[in-house]
């Protein structure tokens, strides 16, 4: 009866909810099936009614195997479409009652409607006319049922969308099962207004929403969605209800793109929206959006309906903001979802051959480019509704249709060049139509269509044919038609007809002629309004015998701004970046060399560094893939290189340059123009040729390669190329195999390094490897100067920049294959003259400029001498050599220079010379780390030395700084001489030592050793923000010496450099290698290790192992590969990690990482590891301990083992078939114990070797589930804590940052391709998670682009996180977090057990539901352990909540009592405690002891919450109760969904405890919803203020309307007496009004401290927090009045201490910590980053000092400081002397 009476009930409220609006029919007719079928038809097959089985009433659907079918393996089921008619978004819920029978699926391995399933569907249908089933990824597991018996459950989802739904169509379905599943009990609840129904709007109107708006008139309807790239998505035809496109993530139409910025860039930007006009004439809404990809392009498209027209206008304005101060080439596209809805369609577009038609789905996809107008057009088949799509023609590169998962008809621009301030103005007319078979043509207002022409005539046939005309609004107009016999006749008059037309309507004009003659003709209708023409159409037929081929023609030109090329990705190299480099070539007489050059991704910088030197205008083309562009990273392949390439080969050049680059990489149409441009005479030098086909071959003059030798320079012929070039100062090379089939300049015939081939076009081939070198071409990266082989070390003692000569060679290669060779030059040394050799086509007047350079590269000499040549051979001899020489090798280098200035020639030599004094070798190293730093070194001369010689020398560190100086007296006749040099304070550990002889005064040639390494003892201290780079071995080792010394020096803001071993399990040799250790330490950077044991599954083992279970259920398959306690496998991971620590022991890294993305499985996903024999060993151990007699364990399992080693666990599905869950638990939980002892294992044989050394491990996975090992409570205390972390991100990082100590690192990651304002959010959200620690970047490929520029990546990225750096981080690292006293159970066990019944979605959507709520209404919390509940109170923590906490065992309810009892607040929701720790219903009554409740297991009722206490108020809080029975026993029952209690307050001791009889697993769904959001906000408000939780210096944070701001996480920190509000607004949070008003707990002295400003003593904050943006605000007692400061002594002589010492000044209390900047700047105004630093200082006073160098510069110094939390700074000064 009650069951009976709360159905009524359920349906009264129904009525009255819905019969209020004008949508009647939104009540779901006989949702409780009472009255049989009605409201319902079949779906597919049938269904029955149960007039037995019900929930409630007295019947129920009923859908099951024994129901007659008429189409066999098809579902069967029941549907009702209910009309919603929502006007606005809102959030829906639907909820169904459910029973299961005997319920078994039939094809559980096939899905779709092959598959087998049970279960309620939802296709939801929008105003817009899209439609979706169970869409964005909520395929609802909800309304799916399983194979079991179930009793009556209860399910529900609450949906929330960015836009309205008109109406939902609900099917109960079942398909391919045996047995029975009865549905009863439909629940079904809207928010959101309703529209009225079929009422016309004879006037435009607007109508705002959250999301856009709605504009509309009497022909047409138009959502637009601001939210995301003011796309339109729903566009309905309203004579016919037609809708033209469909809401689904890809859908809708006018999403912009600009393909420069990367396809989807604008897809989901906001845009901002303005009405410009707004009368009953006409409409006009201007959105306008932007992307940081693209800073300077701002898109303004302006949406106009008329009152009297069907158009829909759209006119773009895409400007070039002035501030770019340069032009940009945009590629402009519309993606548009369009078509008829809902039927198939016929697509019109007008090409050179007439009018193509393509049927949707006939084809994948199509490009029509070929246009000759600039429309397209479609029409619907069944209902002849369509719409032409017109755009401007004369920018309008081609149209392309998709028919995949989506229908598209997309329109491509070509590429616009805007100049800076100048704008793109263009227009895109939207004109829906009914009644046309086809388009024949269309212009403005009109759409016109040719009928009855489709057949061949005869010359005697009366032509008898229609014109059909539709026009977008009403007029009056004439058709005048006329024909033509091709190709000469004269054009004949048909008729003339006038006509009056109205919008929309369907004009039929009948027309008839006798043609005059036979041929092909064509027939034209000039369409003329009452403002003169609109169209002329024309139409071909063929009378008699055809003619000619009627060709279409364009009628208008392509606009001047349309640029050269579209639909690319192009590629630039800027010359920004300067490097040090001799201008060989450069001005170059005869103007600039044309070249096209190609290379590899990675050494892009070397074309730059080329054309440094050589006067060359050059286009490039970068091969390699993704992972070597940071412009397009990850989004490129080799094909967008060839695709560059061919638009590219269009063009002139003099010259060609391969920078090995394989011949086979090339697509074979950029092969045919490659070897068409080279055998007509266009130069070419192809560095390692490979893959030659025969066509390129013969004009190559290298073939073949077998393996790699190594090769001098020596020059076999002379050669304008080889003439005057130092040859015997370049490294040996590694070279190719080749055989020559042309001239030998350079090497052997045998070995051939430069090679020469003089057809038509001159070609230039080099053998040397490039890149990092295998053993036969190509290689996998490549470029255009040689590369030692596989990273090993290059020749030592090379002093000066040798590359220079590499770049001569090409640079005259290039000359010499451009045919620019004007004059040769020679040059050689006989004693003290140089004769140079200068042959001259003609007799001019010249000047010869002439350098001397030491082999430091120092210029020692230089001056120029004019003088006349004649033509022929000219000798002249340079007496460049009188003066005694200061080093053994020398540079001389020449350039014959015009008249005009320009580079004739040029040429060099080198000059050996014999010094009176020479060192052979130098040795040093540090016998000492502490103060004073000793370095003990020693000289051995080349013979002994002379009287009077002295050694100056000089000790440097890695910032250039002299920081040690001495100068020797050196006894006559010494062959070794020995020194000390002693410094203090070091700045780094790599230092390079300098030793140069002086005799009788003059300086010898001076010899260095680098990297001598000063072992500190001490490690990165992390104390404060930290930037870590990816070092992929592979990537370093690929680029040559030259250029990964530039690159290095780009990449100084960092401050580690992590290499990461790309052998994975392999460890490749170059991995471990000094030389690359050498070098990043010779940088200055902290040097760190990735990859240290890798226990990453690849997905291909993983999946085979998968798959082998699945088939046979063999548990060998569940043996884990690398198994964690296989003897074998831990031998082999300690040999690894043994073998890379001690590697890089010596270089004493800031830390030594695991591995990356690591797991139990792959990415963490379920799957039973381990069942090895030696984890079943280990498992029955630790049994044997915990239990320690097997009878125990037996009575526990339910099993009669007799021994512990006969046990073995239960997998997943054995568990849920047989419901005995506790082996599996076990199992689980001794994994994830096995994990954590793995890395306790690793982590102390790296201590064993590395005391120092710090662990991490990178990549953690984002999953929280039984299977992954990560147990995150257990792993921060045994294994990271005091460590480093680098994680990913997800529910994790609360986890995280709960469970670290103050000393612990978490370092997120960033980089990849993310740029702008995700940037700014993610560096400041991180920052306060955890605490300013900084992040690890990935990776070295997108830092810089390919020219070394900063990449947008990270220059957003130094952007976003400096002010960080500049204190703000470390203020953050110092302080402690303020708590609210609110702490959150952390339970593995209760995930567990969630997951073994089938609820981990449920238990991970709950816990993040209440870490979101939490945050949303500013409760500042942590997780907490089990065995941190016994001292909560201690800690500060007075409440304590339990999410879905399954499990509770004695202790754990123990100590959750006394807490209690002691004063605490425990709050839980669902189920607490319900079960122990072995899996089984929990023997302690939890219920009744912790909340004074009873549970009853009822059913599900879901509702609204009415309050039965006052502290609650009706808020319309909808929730699903999960317990319709439960009852009091002591507890006060608070609130109530119907009859049933939901929330209850216990009072126990001194504490209370409150039971919620729901979940909070809906919240990470309805927090988008600010309506929902509010309700959860009030409620948890309410309660927390009626327990007296109270928060702790933010009290609250409202909005402009006096409530609760949403999207905003609050972070509160101490340092001190000081306090520190951190705000992080969410990015996808919808902010309406931006402004926030913070009311603080008491009144401070409150600075804005990234704004550096001072708001004043409040208790209020009044601020502005955008979405994606962070404010910190510093609460301080006292206010700050200055900074008073001074050095000790103003003036310091180099290489003597700089100290300084000053004060803040407060106006009361006493000031506590402040972190202070010390910023100290050069006289010349240069910030000197290694004598700065941020401060931590003590009560207002700090000092400090710095060590100045021996070479610093003289002058006035400025120390500047500032401190951080209140912006006020103070410069003083000293002079260094």
């Amino acid at each position: 009866m009650g069951l009976k009476w709360n159905k009524f009930l359920y349906y009264l409220f129904l009525i009255i909810l819905f019969t209020g609006f004008s949508y009647a029919e939104v009540l779901v007719i006989n949702p409780g099936f009472e009255e049989g079928s009605k409201g319902w038809k079949a779906y597919v097959n049938s269904f029955k009614i149960d007039d037995n089985i019900s929930h409630s009433g007295s019947k129920s659907l009923c859908l099951s195997s024994d129901i007659e079918i008429k189409y066999k393996e098809m579902p069967y089921g029941a549907s009702q479409t209910v009309e919603v008619g929502q006007r606005q978004s809102g959030a829906f819920t639907v909820g169904i009652w459910g029973k299961t029978k005997d319920l078994v699926f039939l094809r559980e391995d096939r899905v779709g409607d092959k598959g087998s399933w049970a279960r309620l569907r939802l296709f939801i249908n929008f105003q817009d006319g899209s439609m979706v089933c169970n869409p964005k990824g909520q395929n609802n597991p909800i309304f799916n049922f399983t194979e079991e018996d179930t009793e009556w459950t209860y399910k529900e989802r609450t949906f929330v969308y960015d836009k309205p739904v008109k109406s939902i169509t609900f099917v109960f379905m079942m398909n391919n099962c045996t047995g029975a599943v009865w549905f009863d009990d439909l629940y079904f609840e809207v928010s959101g207004a309703y529209i009225e129904k079929g009422k016309d709007v004879d006037i435009v109107k607007f109508q705002e929403s959250e999301t856009g708006g709605i504009v509309e008139n009497s022909y047409i309807k138009v959502v637009i969605d601001k939210l995301h790239g003011g796309r339109i998505t729903s566009f309905i035809y309203k004579p016919f209800g037609k809708e033209f496109t469909c809401d689904i993530p890809n859908g809708g139409i006018m999403k912009d793109m600009i393909m420069e910025a990367g396809f989807g860039e604008y897809f989901d930007v906001y845009y901002n929206m303005e009405v410009i006009s707004n009368t009953e004439e006409k409409v006009s809404v201007c959105l306008t959006g932007y992307t940081n990809k693209l800073p300077f392009i701002r898109i303004n498209k302006t949406y106009t309906v008329f009152s009297d027209s069907s158009v829909l206008r759209v006119d773009y304005k895409i400007t070039n903001l002035p501030e770019s101060m340069a032009s940009n080439i945009i590629t402009f596209r519309n993606h548009n979802y369009l078509k008829v809805a809902g039927e198939k369609n016929r697509y019109f577009i007008p090409t050179s051959t007439g009018i193509t038609e393509t049927e949707e789905n006939s084809v994948l996809d199509i490009w029509y480019k070929d246009l000759v107008r600039g429309w397209a057009g479609f029409i619907g088949q069944e209902s002849k509704v369509g719409m032409v799509y017109e755009v401007d023609y004369q920018y309008i590169d081609y149209f392309y249709n998709w028919f995949g998962n989506e229908v598209t008809l997309e329109a491509f621009y070509k590429p616009i060049k805007i100049e800076a301030g100048e704008s793109l103005n263009t227009t895109v007319l939207m004109k829906p139509f009914s009644g046309l078979e086809k388009i024949s043509d269309s212009k403005d207002n009109v759409i016109i269509c040719f009928e009855g022409l489709d057949k061949k005539f005869s010359k005697s046939d009366d032509i008898n044919f229609s014109l059909k005309i539709v026009s977008t609004t009403s007029m009056s107009g004439s058709a005048e038609l006329t024909y033509r016999v091709l190709p000469e006749g004269s054009s004949i008059s048909i008729d003339k007809k006038k006509f009056d037309i109205k919008t929309g309507q369907v004009l039929d004009l009948p027309f008839s002629f006798r043609p005059v003659s036979e041929g092909t003709a064509v027939i034209s209708a000039k369409i003329v309004g009452e403002t003169g023409e609109i169209v002329t159409a024309v139409v071909p037929i063929i009378i008699g015998q055809k003619t000619v081929t009627f060709k279409y023609e364009p009628i208008e030109e392509k606009s001047k701004m349309v640029s050269e090329y579209s639909g690319l990705k192009p590629q630039y190299l800027s010359m920004e970046y300067k490097t040090p480099h001799i201008k060989w070539a450069s001005p170059l007489e005869g103007g600039k060399i044309k070249v096209l050059a190609i290379t590899n991704g990675y050494n892009g910088r070397e074309i730059v560094e080329l054309a440094q030197r050589l006067d060359m205008d050059f286009d490039v083309v970068l091969f390699g893939g993704g992972f070597t562009t940071a412009k397009y990273y990850l989004n490129f392949s080799d094909d967008d290189s060839n695709r560059w390439l061919s638009e590219l080969l269009k063009r002139e050049y003099d010259a060609i340059l391969i920078g090995g680059i394989g011949w086979s990489s090339f697509s074979k149409v950029n092969q045919e123009s490659i070897y068409k441009k080279v055998s007509e005479g266009i130069g070419l030098v192809y560095i390692s040729p490979s893959g030659l086909d025969k066509e390129i071959q013969p004009l190559i003059p290298l073939e073949g390669s077998s393996g790699v030798k190594t090769s001098k320079w020596i020059k076999n012929k002379s050669h304008y190329i080889t003439d005057g070039i130092p040859l015997d100062v370049l490294p040996s090379a590694f070279l190719y195999g080749y055989t020559a089939t042309g001239e030998v300049l350079i090497g052997s015939e045998n070995s051939p390094l430069l090679t020469i081939k003089e057809n038509k076009g001159r070609v230039v081939a080099f053998s040397y490897v490039t890149g990092y070198g295998l053993q036969t071409p190509p290689s996998p990266w490549s470029g255009i100067t040689p590369t030692p082989l596989n990273g090993g070390p290059l020749e030592e003692n090379l002093t000066y920049p040798y590359w220079e000569y590499y770049h001569m060679l090409l640079a005259r290669s290039i000359i010499w294959v451009a045919k620019r060779d004007g004059i040769s030059i020679s040059i050689s040394r006989e004693k003290s003259v140089v004769i140079l050799s200068v042959e001259s086509k003609k007799e001019e007047k010249v000047k010869l400029v002439w350098e001397r350079r030491d082999n430091f590269y120092r210029i020692i000499g230089n001056g120029d001498i004019a003088i006349d040549i004649k033509e022929g051979k000219n000798n002249i001899n340079i007496p460049l050599l009188e003066t005694t020489s200061c080093s053994n090798l020398e540079f001389l280098h020449i350039w014959v220079i015009s008249q005009e200035g320009l580079i004739k020639g040029f040429a060099g030599i080198s000059l050996n010379n014999e010094l009176p004094v020479e060192i052979k070798k130098i040795e040093g190293k540090f016998t000492s780390n502490q103060c004073p730093i000793i370095l003990e070194g020693s000289v051995t001369f080349k013979k002994s030395t002379p009287a009077e010689c002295m050694l100056n020398i000089e000790l440097k560190d890695t910032y250039n700084r002299i920081v040690a100086s001495n100068q020797e007296s050196v006894p006559e006749g010494t062959q070794t001489f020995s020194f000390n040099l002693t410094f203090e304070d070091p700045l780094t550990k790599s230092y390079t030592l300098s030793v140069r002889p002086v005799y009788n005064g003059i300086e010898m040639q001076e010899e260095v050793l680098k990297d001598i390494f000063l072992q500190t003892g001490k490690r990165d201290s992390f104390d404060d923000y930290r930037m870590t780079l990816w070092i992929l071995e592979a990537q370093f080792f690929h680029t040559p010496e030259y250029i990964r010394q530039y690159q290095f020096e780009r990449l100084r803001p960092f401050d580690i450099m992590q290499v990461f071993n790309s052998g994975w399990e392999t460890i490749v040799k170059s991995y471990t290698s000094e030389e690359l250790y050498k070098f990043i330490t010779r940088q200055g950077f902290e040097l760190a290790l990735n990859d240290l044991c890798p226990s990453h599954l690849g997905a291909d083992v993983f999946d085979k192992l998968r798959k082998g279970y699945s088939e046979t259920k063999d548990k060998k398959y569940l043996e884990r590969p690398q198994c964690l306690h296989d003897p074998e496998y831990r031998k082999s991971a300690q040999e690894r990690v043994n073998k890379l620590v001690t590697s890089i022991l010596y270089f004493e890294p800031a830390y030594y990482c695991f591995g990356d993305e690591a797991s139990l499985t792959q990415w963490g996903q379920p799957f039973d590891f381990c069942f090895s024999a030696y984890t079943l060993k280990e498992f029955r151990k630790w049994l044997e301990e915990k239990y320690i007699d097997i009878n125990t364990l037996n009575k526990i399992y339910g099993s009669n083992y007799k021994s512990f080693d006969e046990v073995v666990p239960f997998t997943t599905e054995e568990a849920m078939v047989t419901k005995n869950y506790s082996s599996w638990l076990d199992h689980r939980r001794f994994m994830d114990l096995s994990n954590a002892e793995f890395y306790v294992w690793l982590k102390n044989d790296v201590k064993n070797i590395d005391p120092n050394g710090k662990i991490s491990t990178s990549g953690t996975p984002t999953v929280h589930n039984p299977y992954s090992g990560y147990d995150w409570e257990m792993l921060m205390k045994k294994v990271y804590n005091g460590e480093i972390l680098f994680p990913y991100g997800g529910l994790q990082r609360e986890f995280q940052r709960s469970f670290a100590t103050k000393e612990t690192r978490i370092l997120p990651h960033h980089g990849y391709s993310t740029t702008g304002k995700p940037v700014y959010y993610r560096v400041w959200n991180d920052a306060f998670y955890y605490r300013g620690a900084g992040f690890n970047y990935f990776c070295q490929s997108v830092v810089l682009n390919e020219d070394f520029t900063l990449s947008r990546q990270f220059s957003d990225l130094l952007d976003a996180s400096k002010e960080l750096r500049e204190g703000i981080a470390k203020i953050l690292m110092d302080s402690d977090n303020i708590y609210d006293g609110v702490a959150i159970l952390y339970s593995q066990d209760s995930m567990r057990m969630a997951s073994i019944l089938g609820k981990n979605d449920m238990f991970v959507s709950n816990l993040t539901g209440w870490t979101l709520l939490l945050h949303e209404v500013g409760l500042k919390y942590k997780f907490v352990g089990e065995n941190d509940i016994k001292g909560l109170l201690k800690s500060g923590f007075n409440t304590l909540i339990l999410p879905y906490n399954l499990i509770l065992d004695s202790q754990e309810i123990k100590d959750i009592k006394e807490f209690v009892t002691a004063g605490g607040i425990l709050i839980a929701d669902i189920d607490a405690g319900d079960y122990n720790r072995y899996g089984k219903e929990n023997e302690i009554d939890v219920a009744g002891q912790l909340f004074g409740i009873k549970r009853g297991r009822g059913q599900v009722v879901p509702g609204e919450i009415v309050p039965l206490a006052d502290w609650l108020t009706e808020d319309k809080f909808r929730v699903i109760l999960q317990d319709s029975e439960i009852h009091t026993i002591g507890g006060q029952p608070q609130g109530k969904v119907e009859t049933s209690n939901a929330i209850f307050i216990n009072n126990i001791g001194k504490g209370k405890s409150v039971y919620l009889n729901f979940a909070m697993d809906r919240y990470p769904v309805v927090i988008k919803a600010p309506n929902v959001n509010s309700q959860y906000i009030n409620f948890i408000n309410q309660i927390t203020k009626h327990l007296g939780i109270r928060k702790t210096t933010v009290k609250d944070i409202l909005d402009n309307n006096g409530k609760n701001a949403q999207g905003i996480q609050t972070f509160v920190y101490c340092l001190g007496n000081g306090l520190y509000v951190g705000l992080s607004r969410r990015l996808d949070h919808l902010v309406e009004n931006e402004g926030i008003t913070i009311n603080l707990d008491n009144k401070y002295n409150v600075y804005d401290v990234r704004n550096k400003n001072y708001i004043g003593f409040t208790d209020t904050i009044k601020t502005v927090l955008p979405a994606g943006d962070s404010s910190f605000f510093a609460l301080l007692p006292y206010k700050i009045e200055n900074i008073e400061g001074f050095v000790v002594e103003d003036k310091v002589n180099k290489g003597q201490d700089v100290k300084y010492k000053f004060n803040l000044k407060a106006t009361d209390s006493t000031i506590g910590p402040h972190i202070v900047r010390i910023e100290v700047y050069n006289p010349s105004g240069k910030f000197i980053d290694c004598y700065s630093m941020n401060m931590k200082i003590e009560n207002g006073v700090g000092q400090g000092y710095f060590r100045t160098a021996f070479n610093d510069q003289t002058g006035e110094w400025n120390i500047k400081i500032i401190d951080v939390s209140t912006g006020i700074s103070k410069v003083i000064k000293f002079q260094l002397i």
